[in-house]
């Protein structure tokens, strides 16, 4: 059973409207289909749709500072997030679960139903994307769902990727967020090359787990050609990870500008 789970928040209560949000769905997406077996109760809405569960639960109330303030604080797609989220008064519990559904098949029917709510019903700032820890504003995520969706992952509203200075001018950086798809996390502690490059390396590694599985085994390397092989261990997070991490491996020097392949 795959179940993932979003927040959308609002600062007026939602007046959800099930038709107006199912075509908003149809009109955008090829792979969405009519919604059915709905339910309408006090504050919790369901329906199915692709052989799946959508249900939304209306929470009359904000979510608790405890668990935004720290994504406030590290967003990157919201510049203004702790000014603007403060005044949410209202959000949504949004689920999809489903035993038909992959993990990133479940994730793009989540995307879709997210992106429709924030586009049809009044008030809507954004998402907390919880599994990742991630603050969306509403603009910024129905672009993205509509825009990116299509053509892959949209890895940024998916997959939190941090980097920042490691020692002596290298960089270290982290995913937050694949443990929602059944995979490891990703660790690269100082690594030879710069916060830029080592978030476009990040990237296209989430990326192309996201498009392939859990494929990159421990012991395995990656890198632009057989001349630069990061190796990929399977070890204990230093990072506040629970359990065990894909740390990337540098052993020959300075990587070279990342495009992925495996050897």
């Amino acid at each position: 059973m795959t179940l993932l789970i979003s927040m959308p928040m609002f600062t007026e209560e939602p007046r959800i409207s099930l038709a107006n949000i199912e075509a908003f769905a149809l009109e955008n997406w090829t792979d969405v289909d009519a919604f059915k077996d709905a339910t309408e109760e006090e504050g919790a809405i369901s329906f199915t749709v692709r052989d799946s569960i959508v249900a939304i639960g209306i929470m009359p109330a904000p979510i608790p500072w405890s668990d935004l303030e720290g994504p406030c604080s590290t967003s990157c797609l919201w510049a203004n997030a702790k000014e603007e989220i403060s005044g949410h008064q209202y959000h949504l519990v949004v689920a999809v679960s489903s035993e038909a559904l992959s993990s990133v098949e479940a994730a793009i029917l989540l995307t879709q139903i997210n992106a429709a709510l924030l586009a049809v019903v009044q008030g809507a700032i954004g998402v907390f994307w919880s599994h990742a820890s991630l603050l969306i504003p509403r603009d910024v995520f129905i672009e993205f769902a509509l825009s990116v969706l299509p053509e892959g992952s949209p890895v940024p509203i998916w997959v939190d990727i941090r980097v920042g200075p490691g020692e002596q001018g290298a960089s270290t950086g982290f995913t937050t967020g694949l443990a929602a798809f059944g995979m490891m996390e990703i660790e690269a502690i100082d690594a030879p090359e710069s916060m830029a490059d080592l978030k476009d390396r990040l990237t296209g590694l989430v990326d192309y787990l996201l498009q392939n599985g859990p494929v990159i085994k421990n012991g395995d390397t990656v890198g632009e050609d057989e001349n630069e092989r990061i190796k990929v261990v399977y070890k204990k997070s230093k990072l506040g990870h629970k359990g065990k991490v894909m740390r990337l491996n540098y052993s020959n020097g300075k990587p070279k500008r990342f495009s992925l392949k495996f050897w």
